[in-house]
């Protein structure tokens, strides 16, 4: 269990979305662009090797670094498996709620402790979230007893993931690799 101190720091930080303020980052350059290829495949990548991509020096990397933290452009997030702390079953789920109580449902949804992300979709299912449980049985379990409780849910479906193939998101595109451009 983290200690308060420790999920503070874990904390992402609200963007300053105001305009003008001093964390505004601005447009992203041809440089931003090479360092965040980098940290994309190394979120980890010392400052001589993003200074190295960019051309910058390792103190131009970090304040841009921090004006792209500060703006909410770059965040980091941490990715691991779910099995070494031995959580085996991971499902999507897929629930229908009136619009009406949307919000709710999916605040009442993201305070599980099992659940992993949740988000609100468009279409038959409008709230969508990815739930973590030890095993099977811990499964059957949540789904009969949490979210049961939860009034306005009048559908559900399951989808447990079998193989996960590819990680958070995609790599940025980058100006040496016309593959991964836009059409």
């Amino acid at each position: 269990m983290l200690s308060p101190e420790q999920v503070a720091r874990l904390a992402v930080p609200e963007p300053d979305r105001s305009a003008g303020s001093a964390g505004s980052a601005g447009p992203l350059t041809a440089e931003d662009r090479k360092l965040l290829a980098v940290l994309a495949r190394d979120g980890r990548a010392p400052l001589a090797e993003l200074a190295a991509a960019t051309g910058w020096s390792q103190s131009t990397v970090r304040r841009r670094l921090a004006a792209l933290r500060a703006d909410g452009t770059l965040y980091f997030d941490v990715d691991q498996r779910q099995r070494i702390f031995g959580f085996t079953m991971t499902t999507v789920l897929w629930l229908s709620v009136p619009p009406s109580e949307l919000a709710a449902t999916g605040q009442a949804l993201a305070d599980h402790s099992e659940v992993a992300f949740a988000c609100a979709t468009t279409g038959p299912s409008n709230l969508m979230a990815t739930v973590v449980c030890e095993d099977v049985s811990a499964l059957y379990t949540y789904l009969t007893t949490r979210i049961a409780a939860l009034p306005a849910v009048r559908h559900m479906e399951t989808s447990p993931v079998i193989r996960r193939i590819k990680g958070p998101g995609p790599l940025p595109p980058t100006p040496h690799d016309p593959s991964r451009l836009p059409s």
